[in-house]
């Protein structure tokens, strides 16, 4: 009976280390599955904020355009 209690034991420590090891692996995993995916967000953000700048750098020069081209157009014109 203790042989079988010590090899009831002994199993259970043994599951309990492959648990472990497996655990281990998982966050192992998780971690460098949380970096990469970290560098995704921070890469698309960049080129998101990169972007909107492009963006609004057009409008707002077409913006002017439009009014100087407007001013233009409905400019009275004095014959003397």
């Amino acid at each position: 009976t203790k042989i079988e209690q010590a090899r009831a034991v002994e199993d259970m420590v043994y599951e309990l280390n492959t648990n472990l090891d497996t655990v281990k692996d998982t966050q192992s995993y998780m971690k460098a599955k949380s970096v990469y995916h970290h560098s995704v967000v921070d890469s698309t953000n960049s080129r998101i904020v990169l972007w909107s700048c492009i963006e609004a750098t057009i409008l707002v020069s077409l913006v002017f355009w439009q009014m100087s081209y407007l001013r233009r157009t409905f400019e009275v014109r004095r014959v003397f």
